[in-house]
């Protein structure tokens, strides 16, 4: 499916002889090809990762944003933004992925001291902690920051 029609006999063509003189099959194997198997390697990564954190904390309805991981990746990514000025969402990658790790190492780490370990219910509860602080970080960093301030926006739209 897309854009430009191919029939199901012109795929199975390109899958079992590609010829590189048919523009439907460059279309398969250059276009929808690798973004097919982006999409499965993408959807195997993140049931890995789903299935990964359920049986950590042995709950079995426990996602990233339980655990602090989604508001940690969020809050590196709008400092990379507003401290260092990254504008290439290339660059947004490898800050969401720092900071995703970096808070749930910090809700494990934090577990761990517990006399008791890293239960599922002190995992969740550090997760929540961790997602509300990182949350208010981030809205007083998009609120001090003066072009996002209403008093800038309304003088821009001359709304005074």
């Amino acid at each position: 499916m897309g854009v430009r029609d191919i029939p199901l006999a012109a795929v199975w063509e390109a899958l079992l002889g590609h010829d590189h003189s048919n523009a439907d099959h460059g279309v398969i194997w250059n276009q929808r090809m690798p973004r097919t198997l982006i999409g499965l390697l993408a959807g195997v990564a993140l049931g890995v990762a789903g299935a990964l954190l359920q049986g950590l904390t042995r709950n079995p309805i426990a996602d990233p944003g339980l655990l602090g991981i989604n508001a940690g990746a969020s809050l590196a990514v709008v400092s990379a933004i507003a401290l260092f000025g990254v504008t290439d969402p290339a660059g947004f990658v490898w800050f969401a992925f720092v900071g995703g790790a970096t808070a749930a190492a910090l809700v494990y780490a934090a577990a761990t001291l517990g006399p008791e370990g890293p239960t599922p219910v002190t995992l969740i509860l550090l997760g929540a902690a961790v997602t509300a602080t990182a949350t208010s970080a981030i809205t007083l960093m998009l609120l001090t920051d003066q072009p996002a301030s209403p008093s800038t926006a309304a003088g821009r739209w001359g709304l005074r």
